[in-house]
Protein backbone atom coordinates (compact mmCIF):
# COMPACT_ATOMS: atom_id res chain seq x y z
CA UNK A 1 0.00 0.00 0.00
CA UNK A 2 1.55 3.38 -0.65
CA UNK A 3 2.18 6.29 1.51
CA UNK A 4 -0.34 8.72 1.85
CA UNK A 5 0.46 12.45 2.00
CA UNK A 6 -1.57 15.15 3.43
CA UNK A 7 -0.32 18.81 1.99
CA UNK A 8 -1.88 21.62 4.53
CA UNK A 9 -0.74 25.00 2.80
CA UNK A 10 -1.90 28.82 2.97
CA UNK A 11 0.39 31.56 0.87
CA UNK A 12 3.33 31.60 3.04
CA UNK A 13 3.22 27.76 4.69
CA UNK A 14 2.71 24.27 3.49
CA UNK A 15 2.84 21.64 6.22
CA UNK A 16 3.56 18.47 4.53
CA UNK A 17 2.14 14.79 6.62
CA UNK A 18 2.37 11.31 5.90
CA UNK A 19 0.11 8.27 7.07
CA UNK A 20 1.67 4.77 6.43
CA UNK A 21 -2.05 2.82 6.55
CA UNK A 22 -5.61 4.78 5.85
CA UNK A 23 -6.61 4.87 9.61
CA UNK A 24 -2.96 6.01 10.63
CA UNK A 25 -2.15 9.33 12.12
CA UNK A 26 -0.81 12.13 10.34
CA UNK A 27 2.70 12.77 11.14
CA UNK A 28 4.38 16.20 9.75
CA UNK A 29 7.49 15.49 7.68
CA UNK A 30 8.10 18.67 5.82
CA UNK A 31 7.76 22.29 6.24
CA UNK A 32 8.01 25.22 3.43
CA UNK A 33 7.56 28.48 3.81
CA UNK A 34 7.70 31.77 1.78
CA UNK A 35 9.33 34.38 3.43
CA UNK A 36 7.69 37.37 1.23
CA UNK A 37 3.77 36.23 2.20
CA UNK A 38 4.35 38.02 5.10
CA UNK A 39 5.79 41.33 3.80
CA UNK A 40 3.59 44.00 3.12
CA UNK A 41 2.96 45.02 -0.45
CA UNK A 42 4.87 48.23 0.01
CA UNK A 43 7.67 45.86 1.12
CA UNK A 44 8.15 44.10 -2.14
CA UNK A 45 8.08 46.96 -4.16
CA UNK A 46 10.81 49.59 -4.66
CA UNK A 47 9.38 52.11 -6.96
CA UNK A 48 6.26 53.47 -7.36
CA UNK A 49 4.17 52.55 -10.27
CA UNK A 50 5.06 54.33 -13.86
CA UNK A 51 3.20 57.06 -14.46
CA UNK A 52 1.45 58.26 -18.09
CA UNK A 53 -0.79 60.92 -19.99
CA UNK A 54 -4.22 60.40 -20.37
CA UNK A 55 -5.34 60.67 -24.08
CA UNK A 56 -7.58 63.09 -23.15
CA UNK A 57 -5.25 66.07 -21.46
CA UNK A 58 -2.29 66.45 -20.20
CA UNK A 59 -3.44 64.75 -16.71
CA UNK A 60 -0.86 62.32 -14.96
CA UNK A 61 -1.84 58.68 -13.48
CA UNK A 62 -0.12 55.99 -11.81
CA UNK A 63 -0.28 52.56 -14.28
CA UNK A 64 -2.72 50.12 -12.61
CA UNK A 65 -0.68 46.81 -11.94
CA UNK A 66 -3.09 43.72 -12.56
CA UNK A 67 -1.85 41.34 -10.20
CA UNK A 68 -0.31 42.56 -6.40
CA UNK A 69 3.15 41.45 -6.33
CA UNK A 70 1.92 39.42 -3.06
CA UNK A 71 -0.50 37.32 -5.77
CA UNK A 72 2.94 36.54 -7.80
CA UNK A 73 4.80 35.61 -4.79
CA UNK A 74 1.57 33.32 -3.76
CA UNK A 75 1.92 31.89 -6.93
CA UNK A 76 5.83 31.04 -7.45
CA UNK A 77 5.37 29.56 -3.67
CA UNK A 78 2.02 27.35 -5.31
CA UNK A 79 4.85 26.25 -8.17
CA UNK A 80 7.26 25.55 -5.26
CA UNK A 81 5.27 22.84 -3.84
CA UNK A 82 4.04 21.57 -6.71
CA UNK A 83 7.32 20.81 -8.03
CA UNK A 84 8.04 19.31 -4.56
CA UNK A 85 5.28 17.03 -5.04
CA UNK A 86 5.67 16.45 -8.61
CA UNK A 87 9.44 15.27 -7.42
CA UNK A 88 8.22 12.90 -4.88
CA UNK A 89 5.80 11.00 -6.68
CA UNK A 90 7.90 10.04 -9.40
CA UNK A 91 10.65 8.63 -7.00
CA UNK A 92 7.01 7.20 -5.19
CA UNK A 93 7.67 8.93 -2.05
CA UNK A 94 3.62 8.90 -1.54
CA UNK A 95 0.90 7.56 -3.97
CA UNK A 96 -2.26 9.03 -2.48
CA UNK A 97 -2.96 12.87 -1.91
CA UNK A 98 -4.96 15.26 0.25
CA UNK A 99 -4.78 18.89 -0.09
CA UNK A 100 -5.67 21.44 2.18
CA UNK A 101 -5.63 24.56 1.95
CA UNK A 102 -7.01 28.51 2.39
CA UNK A 103 -9.54 28.60 -0.40
CA UNK A 104 -7.72 30.81 -2.80
CA UNK A 105 -4.52 29.47 -2.36
CA UNK A 106 -6.12 25.91 -3.17
CA UNK A 107 -7.27 27.93 -6.59
CA UNK A 108 -3.53 28.98 -7.32
CA UNK A 109 -2.18 25.23 -6.28
CA UNK A 110 -4.87 23.70 -8.25
CA UNK A 111 -3.39 25.73 -11.29
CA UNK A 112 -0.05 24.86 -10.60
CA UNK A 113 -0.19 20.58 -10.04
CA UNK A 114 1.45 18.39 -12.76
CA UNK A 115 -1.03 15.48 -14.55
CA UNK A 116 0.92 13.07 -12.43
CA UNK A 117 -0.11 15.13 -8.97
CA UNK A 118 -3.51 15.71 -9.88
CA UNK A 119 -4.56 11.68 -11.03
CA UNK A 120 -2.90 10.55 -7.32
CA UNK A 121 -5.16 14.04 -5.52
CA UNK A 122 -8.05 11.97 -3.72
CA UNK A 123 -9.65 14.39 -1.77
CA UNK A 124 -9.43 18.51 -1.25
CA UNK A 125 -10.54 20.85 1.61
CA UNK A 126 -10.77 24.68 1.05
CA UNK A 127 -9.81 25.13 5.03
CA UNK A 128 -6.86 26.91 6.32
CA UNK A 129 -5.58 24.70 8.89
CA UNK A 130 -1.81 25.54 8.93
CA UNK A 131 -1.82 26.48 12.43
CA UNK A 132 -3.54 23.70 13.48
CA UNK A 133 -1.63 20.57 15.71
CA UNK A 134 -1.33 17.42 13.39
CA UNK A 135 -4.58 15.69 15.30
CA UNK A 136 -6.91 19.02 15.36
CA UNK A 137 -6.10 18.30 10.88
CA UNK A 138 -6.55 14.84 11.28
CA UNK A 139 -9.98 15.49 12.57
CA UNK A 140 -11.15 17.29 9.73
CA UNK A 141 -9.76 14.55 7.45
CA UNK A 142 -11.75 11.60 6.49
CA UNK A 143 -11.58 8.44 8.96
CA UNK A 144 -10.19 5.92 6.58
CA UNK A 145 -7.59 8.13 4.67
Amino acid sequence: MSKIWIVVADEAKARIFAAEKPVDPIVEIQTMTSSEANLLEQDLVTDKPGRGVSGSGQNKHAFEVNSTHKEQYAVQFAKEISDYLDENLRTKAFGKLHLIASPHFLGLLRKELSKNVENVVSLELDKDLTMMEPEEIREHLPKYL
